[in-house]
């Protein structure tokens, strides 16, 4: 009985040892498939009248900003994608103006106008941001879509502004087998 003992305990710490292994090199390395996700608008679209103005012209713009909440992971930025309305690709690549590594609380933003050509007609686009952390305890990457609207009367002057926002939504890339 002494003996079936003993090799059960050997069996259960090997098992142990092995299983804590597989854990820690399981969790050092990153974590794939995560996404971070916004909708916005770009362009500028011409009117022959609103209200009272005529030849008026209005802009969109969304700024796609973003930030690593924890304090001591970073993040890593794989890859931006802008889509348009019906799904194809209007931009792919890196990050532009970074090396695509986000320290704890630092800030980063996707300005439409950087990643794709002017003028063009308001077209609405959804911009995909994917990313990995190699500390899967730290927290997600977060971030906010904020869209401004210009209203400009036929000389070019201002006439309104206003801005808002909505925050991006964080998601698990479904990656098939």
């Amino acid at each position: 009985m002494k003996k079936i003992i003993a090799v059960l305990l050997a069996v259960v710490l090997i098992a142990g040892v092995i299983g804590g292994f597989v854990y820690a090199s399981n969790n050092s390395h990153p974590m794939t498939g995560q996404k971070l996700v916004g909708y916005g608008f770009f362009g500028t679209h011409e009117l022959e009248e609103i209200g009272e103005l005529e030849d008026a012209t209005y802009d969109l713009h969304t700024m796609f900003t973003f930030t690593n909440p924890d304090c001591v992971s970073e993040i890593t930025i794989d890859g931006v994608f802008i889509l348009d309305r019906y799904g194809s690709v209007l931009y792919e690549g890196a990050l532009l103006g970074d090396d695509g590594i986000l320290e704890p609380h630092e800030v980063q933003a996707v300005e439409l106008h950087d990643y794709l050509d002017l003028p063009r007609d308001i077209d609405p686009v959804t911009v995909e941001i994917f990313w990995t952390w190699t500390d899967k305890k730290g927290l997600p990457l977060i971030g906010w879509a904020l869209t401004a609207y210009a209203l400009f009367d036929k000389e070019g002057n201002l006439v309104e502004t206003s801005i808002g926002e909505n925050q991006m939504v964080n998601m698990k890339q479904k990656l098939k087998p």
